[in-house]
């Protein structure tokens, strides 16, 4: 014969699936979250490589506009050989690509370090799954 449940236990049994509950729905979001975020990163990735072209234009218009304003600065005229302006002017066009790759190397990092935080933060809501099922 069954013995009739009381109040106490039903509540008690309520209260558990209401943790259980609140406790799969937890983990549910703390996954969503981080693929939210993951589908956001195209858009930023986007973003960072508009302003990337448009850091690269002005960095080219800056760039000739140096190499005129050297050649006809009486500042920049050497009475040494026309190799060594040369080599003058593709020094400095080189520090300008160095300033435009540490800016680029910069941009990028914008995407890929959140892109690593998301994946990461997958991993262990993954996990965190595992270990409750």
């Amino acid at each position: 014969m069954m013995e009739p449940t009381t109040n106490i236990d039903m509540d008690a049994v309520d209260a558990e699936n209401h943790l259980e509950v609140e406790g799969k729905t937890q983990l549910i979001n703390q996954v969503l979250e981080p693929q939210h975020t993951l589908q956001d990163l195209p858009v930023r990735g986007d973003a960072v490589m508009e302003e990337n072209l448009k850091l690269k234009s002005e960095n080219q218009v800056l760039r000739q506009y140096t190499e005129n304003f050297m050649s006809a600065s009486s500042v920049f005229q050497t009475t040494d050989t026309k190799s060594k302006r040369k080599y003058r002017i593709e020094a400095l066009l080189f520090y300008g690509i160095a300033a435009d790759l540490s800016l680029y190397v910069g941009q990028i990092s914008k995407v890929i370090v959140p892109l690593f935080v998301v994946s990461l933060n997958i991993y262990e809501a993954n996990v965190r799954c595992r270990q409750h099922s």
